[in-house]
């Protein structure tokens, strides 16, 4: 059980967590995550009608204390706690100005891993910036400056299933700034944003790549389904 006590809005999450604990499963789930993480034990789709009924029997917190919920579930240990409070984030994106921008970078700064950064770009970054058009360019260049490779990951990543509206010179231009990087996951993020968006514009994207030196990486990535 996590030591630090949540808010009191998480107490009857934590009695459902504690309830569904799976300690064979929970140390399965954890070497799967590289053992950054420890993990309750709770299969995804149980941990999403736990979720679900969390919301129906508690409702959605206040805008106003959405932040302070959130830092008490990443104070948790356990895995699930993040998740949830990546999932709630989600039901406000879509109506969110840019106050939630800090949310969502807290969210994608902390208790970093593959798992939680794409976790929030699904639920958070891509309603968001649908919504939030003209913060799109301001934001996530600031995420591309700053160096954290888990921000740079989210910039290339918020666009993926916008499909004809796809800022193509945005998302082109970051590949460009990034396409050197040694780190994996950048360079799978850059092939996953290809992959996406060839889905709406193959041609343009076989051009992009047949004109850019990318690590092979991020091209084997890119092309997995171009035959299809």
């Amino acid at each position: 059980m996590s030591p630090k006590k949540p808010h009191p809005y998480l107490l009857p999450l934590q009695k459902a967590y504690e309830a569904n604990r799976d300690n064979h499963r929970a140390a399965d789930m954890s070497r799967y995550m590289k053992n950054l993480f420890p993990f309750v034990g709770i299969p995804s789709p149980a941990r999403k009608e736990i979720f679900k009924l969390h919301l129906t029997q508690y409702g959605i917190p206040e805008y106003r204390d959405l932040v302070t919920v959130t830092k008490s579930c990443y104070a948790q240990t356990e895995r699930e706690y993040h998740y949830f409070a990546i999932e709630l984030a989600g039901k406000f994106a879509k109506k969110a100005d840019e106050s939630f921008v800090p949310v969502m970078e807290f969210l994608i700064v902390n208790n970093s891993w593959w798992d939680s950064v794409d976790s929030t770009a699904s639920n958070c970054t891509r309603e968001f910036f649908k919504r939030n058009v003209s913060l799109q360019r301001s934001v996530t260049r600031k995420w591309m400056n700053s160096g954290n490779i888990w921000l740079q990951r989210s910039a290339l990543l918020f666009q993926v299933n916008y499909k004809k509206v796809t800022n193509e010179k945005l998302l082109y231009s970051y590949i460009e700034e990034l396409k050197h990087s040694n780190e994996f996951f950048i360079q799978k993020a850059i092939g996953w944003a290809l992959r996406e968006y060839a889905k709406t514009n193959k041609k343009s994207v076989a051009n992009f790549i047949k004109s850019t030196t990318l690590k092979p990486l991020s091209v084997r990535e890119a092309q997995k389904h171009f035959g299809d």
